[in-house]
């Protein structure tokens, strides 16, 4: 009696807790929380008796405030939602959509779930950026390796003498057959290659297949369910192809945690053996994942990290590592990839934590390694590498006037003459005197100079030095001490540039070499000559005309080093002064001034007016300037004829910098056209007439629809502005002409309107290729039924929305033939799907997959995960039953 009415008293607590979760669809109560909570009281799960209440009714409470807490949590981040967003749910909600609506797509777009970052090596493999390496491909063939179960689909095709092609599916019995062709062959729990050879044998009793070919293919991998559990990021139940392995599960559960193992994985199978599952052996040899396929309802178990040692330094791969019990420090080089070629190994340093201190530990590994010998490792231990600090100092350097200037080893006994026939010296070399610097025992450089003549004639000279560490001998080329001899030219010559100086050199001379002066050349130039002894500059003026005709050989000057002609440019001295014509003309631009160019000869070469142009508004802007070259603007308004003669200020001139505007008339405006096309009686272009035309008005002067127009269906298309597609209800508009769809017409609009539409549209991830296998068709057209929603339809001729695609009833939405789009109005429990007209076009669309960024969180860094919500419910139901069972 007394255990009943505590049964009833769990019950009752429960049930509560059922009522807060399906009410607040944010908590995040769920039946492996409530299990871990049990686990810490002391609690078994499965041995829960009367004896228990208390503690259950203090895990279940406690369960509900930190649920509560995340809701909080959560309505925070709703609240920064809408405030970001606040534009994108207004522009959702002027679109049609409720603001409901425009909240809850929003905040789906937001909530990706977090993960915890790698902190370990091995957890990288199942994070974002390695989707590729799992996701099977869509024409993969099955290996040897893979086992065979209930609901695969096996193909046989034979060829030649013999001919068959058909498809076995597994049984639940575990075998395939088919009458009066082969008897039972039992594949379940068999290997895919040794099938095949059975498959053959058994085919072969039947043909001769020593004349025909026979190929068997798995064309179909069965759906399978996975429970994925321990220290993964996302938990629970997964369904996938068989074709998938443990990897593939993993990586379907987000990856490890930092705290997860990648050694110690445990693939665990109902009334099977278990098998370990080592990452670091896979990151060897990947082919190994071959041996973890899954059957249906294996468990995979992550469990925790527990010795966990860090190596850094000059180390190929410096990182964190699990290592397995027995393995230390040579198997942790091993998996780390040895050590960098700089790596001091003699002596590596060991930090490890002792009696509450942190102590540093020298390990001789060269020493260790010599006699094959390891070093213990313990959990928590951080290795270091230390790189070889010492640099290079065996060597000499000779640079400067050689062919050859470099490093070189310095041997015994090493000289002077001996690091030059190495270096071999250049042709222009100083050999009278070189510099050999060496580094002094204070750091300081000794330049010590050396008499290279010597050295080269007699090997026994004192300036024969003998070489030590470091030493660099510096090699002078004979240019370093010879002024270069130059002269230049710049300005309007045609080959302007530097030009190598020779004795008796003339300005003519110079002239010619560097192509001669252009016709645009102005008559007097300049040579401008450096004062060698001083620092000023010497101008000297010519007549480059003459020059070169020569006609005034006294101005042909002897030419010095470094002189430069400078030549000018007449447009240097003259001001463009254009005068510009803008308004309506056809070619407006800008003309250079000139006393002949005329009003009517400006207007003429800006291509004449245009129709729109008014010809008694010509208005020249004019720059007047006094003595004090004070500025002031004038304005004229002058009048032409058709022939652009002036009708008035017959004496006019134009003056430098003159602006011509030609003004258009006010009142002059071109037609503005439209078109309407289809089902109207009268079909074509229109003008618009007056400014406020509407579309009411258009579809009656075109003679209003014909018997086969489709007014739902109408489209229009504004060029204005570029605005494209616009949404309209041209049945609405007949209707009602203060409709808000009965737009002015703008100039360039495109109505069309087509026939009567009855078939409805049903295109994305339905189950109608399971349904009608003998159909493959892109989309779906049905008949037409009234007060019907999207819903129905799918169900109803498409076989419902396919799950395995990632399609969702929360992403139908229905585009109707006015090209308005209304999409599913989901209220978390229950959702409102958009009624149907004629011609929709109903689309299910697929659950995109969620991107993750480096560091493991979700795309905008939620931790809502939208996708478990309902499920937690059936965790809590499942909960009661086990009370129930254990308590009964």
């Amino acid at each position: 009696m007394r255990a009943g009415r505590n049964i009833i008293f769990i019950k009752k607590h429960i049930v509560f807790l059922l009522v807060l979760c399906s009410v607040n669809l944010f908590a995040q109560v769920d039946e492996t929380q409530i299990l871990q909570e049990l686990s810490e009281q002391g609690i078994d799960p499965t041995q829960i008796g009367a004896e228990n209440i208390s503690e259950l009714e203090n895990v279940l409470e406690k369960a509900v405030n930190e649920a509560e807490k995340e809701e909080q949590q959560d309505e925070q981040r709703v609240d920064e939602i809408i405030e970001e967003k606040a534009e994108e749910i207004e522009e959702a909600v002027r679109e049609g959509e409720s603001v409901e609506e425009a909240i809850a797509e929003e905040v789906l777009e937001d909530n990706v779930s977090r993960t915890t970052p790698t902190n370990i090596y091995g957890q990288h493999i199942f994070t974002k950026g390695n989707e590729r390496m799992f996701e099977l491909p869509t024409d993969i063939k099955a290996p040897d390796t893979y086992i065979l179960g209930v609901g695969d689909e096996i193909a046989v095709n034979i060829w030649g003498d013999g001919e068959f092609s058909g498809t076995f599916k597994i049984n639940k019995e575990g075998y395939i057959s088919r009458e009066r062709l082969i008897s039972r062959i039992y594949l379940k729990g068999m290997p895919y290659g040794k099938a095949r050879d059975l498959i053959k044998d058994r085919f072969g009793e039947r043909y001769n297949l020593k004349k025909s070919d026979i190929e068997v293919s798995l064309n179909y991998s069965r759906v399978i369910s996975i429970n994925v559990v321990g220290e993964v990021n996302k938990f629970g139940s997964f369904s996938l192809p068989a074709m998938n392995t443990a990897f593939n599960a993993l990586f379907a559960a987000n990856g490890v945690t930092a705290l997860g193992s990648v050694r110690r994985i445990q693939v665990m199978r109902v009334g099977g053996q278990s098998k370990t599952l080592d990452v670091y052996k896979y990151l060897k040899n990947p082919s190994s994942r071959e041996e973890f396929y899954l059957q249906d309802n294996d468990y995979i178990f992550v469990p925790p990290v527990e010795k966990v040692v860090r190596i850094e330094g000059a180390i190929k791969r410096p990182f964190k590592y699990e290592l397995l019990t027995g393995e230390n420090l040579k198997e942790l080089l091993e998996y780390a990839n040895g050590f960098a070629d700089n790596a001091y190994k003699s002596n590596l340093q060991l930090y490890r934590y002792e009696n509450d201190e942190e102590v540093m530990i020298d390990i001789p590994w060269t020493q260790l390694s010599k006699s094959n010998r390891n070093y213990n490792l313990e959990n928590g231990d951080r290795i270091r590498v230390k790189a070889i600090a010492k640099p290079i100092d065996n060597f000499a350097e000779i640079s400067g006037a050689v062919d050859y200037p470099e490093r070189y080893q310095l041997s015994s006994g090493m000289r002077v003459a001996d690091i030059i026939e190495k270096a071999q010296l250049s042709k222009n070399a100083r050999t009278d005197i070189a510099y050999l610097i060496r580094k002094k025992s204070n750091k300081t450089l000794d330049y010590v100079g050396i008499n290279l003549e010597e050295v080269l004639k007699n090997p026994a000279s004192i300036n024969n030095v003998k070489l030590k560490s470091e030493d660099k001998l510096i090699i002078y080329s004979k240019s370093k001490f010879e002024d270069q001899n130059f002269v230049s030219v710049e300005g309007d010559v045609r080959e302007p540039g530097q030009y190598s100086f020779y004795e008796n050199m003339r300005l003519s001379d110079l002239l010619n070499i560097s192509g001669g002066i252009k016709v645009s050349a102005n008559s007097k130039a300049y040579i401008i000559r450096t004062d060698v002894p001083g620092t000023g500059h010497e101008y000297i003026p010519f007549n480059i005309e003459a020059v070169v005709n020569g006609q005034a050989q006294d101005e042909n000057f002897l030419l010095q080093p470094r002189d430069k002609i400078v030549v000018y440019s007449k447009a240097l001295f003259y001001d463009d002064a254009p005068i510009k014509v803008e308004g309506a003309v056809r070619r407006p631009g800008s003309f250079i001034y000139d006393e002949s160019l005329t009003l009517s000869d400006a207007l003429y070469m800006s291509g004449g007016l245009k129709l729109q142009a008014a010809n008694s508004r010509i208005e020249i802007s004019r720059l007047m300037i006094d003595g004090n070259k004070k500025t002031e603007t004038v304005i004229a308004v002058m009048e032409v004829d058709d022939n652009l003669q002036l009708t008035s200020g017959s004496g006019f001139k134009l003056s430098p910098y003159d602006y011509i505007f030609v003004r258009s008339a006010p009142e002059f405006e071109l037609q503005k056209i439209v078109r309407i096309k289809g089902e109207v009686k009268y079909s074509g272009s229109y003008s618009i007439i007056g400014d406020n035309e509407r579309i009411s008005n258009l579809i009656e002067r075109a003679g209003g629809f014909t018997n086969e127009a489709f007014p739902e269906g109408a489209k229009l298309i504004r060029k204005k502005d570029t605005l494209g597609f616009v949404v309209i209800d041209l049945s609405e508009i007949m209707k009602n002409r203060k409709s808000r769809f009965n737009y002015i017409l703008e100039e360039g609009d495109v109505i069309s309107i087509p026939r009567q539409k009855e078939l409805v549209t049903i295109t994305g991830a339905t189950n109608y290729d399971e349904v009608r296998s003998d159909v493959k068709v892109d989309k779906i057209n049905t008949p037409f039924h009234a007060n019907k929603n999207a819903k129905f339809y799918i169900d109803k001729y498409a076989g419902g929305v396919d799950r395995d695609k990632r399609g969702r009833n929360r992403l139908i939405y229905v585009e109707y033939p006015s090209g308005a789009i209304k999409k599913t109005r989901n209220f978390g429990l229950f959702k409102v799907y958009p009624r149907i007209k004629k011609g929709s076009n109903i689309v299910v669309k697929t659950k995109p997959k969620k991107e993750r960024n480096k560091d493991g969180t979700g795309k905008n860094g939620s931790n809502v995960d939208w996708d478990s919500v309902l499920a937690r419910t059936t965790s809590l139901v499942t909960l009661i039953l086990l009370i129930q069972q254990v308590t009964r």
